[in-house]
């Protein structure tokens, strides 16, 4: 992995300057899309503020090991995503029908994100609607 830090040169300022990241794994998605994305275990050191109640800010950063897609790209994990953030559900190529049912019960509308969606997703998203 890249050896010592990255520093960032001027102020830290959310969504701004500075290196950006989040405490934990399954906060990733609100910010990256993480299939496109590499994901890294990180250092962060020099500066640190909050930039929102799950991303940070920092000043200096060292890149640890990269978390590889088998490691979070895990049925389970992508589950628990889908609870948390039902667009997620656009993102996830083959979702099964538990993951499209909780991405609909955080939110409705997630439902146009959904190839053919079974007959109880589309209850549920109705219901959501309401």
């Amino acid at each position: 992995m890249v050896k010592g830090y990255n520093k960032v040169d001027g102020e830290i300022k959310p969504c701004e300057n500075g290196f950006h990241f989040c405490r934990k794994l399954e906060d990733t998605h609100r910010y990256y899309n993480l299939f496109v994305s590499r994901l890294f275990e990180i250092e962060a050191d020099g500066k640190i503020m909050e930039a929102s109640n799950a991303k940070m800010v920092c000043s200096k950063i060292r890149l640890v090991r990269e978390i590889l897609p088998e490691k979070w790209k895990t049925e389970e994990h992508l589950l628990k995503i889908s609870k948390i953030d039902g667009h997620v559900i656009r993102f996830i190529e083959k979702p099964t029908l538990e993951m499209q049912l909780e991405a609909v019960k955080q939110d409705g509308l997630a439902i146009q994100y959904i190839k053919s969606p079974a007959s109880e997703v589309q209850l549920e998203a109705v219901k959501q609607s309401r």
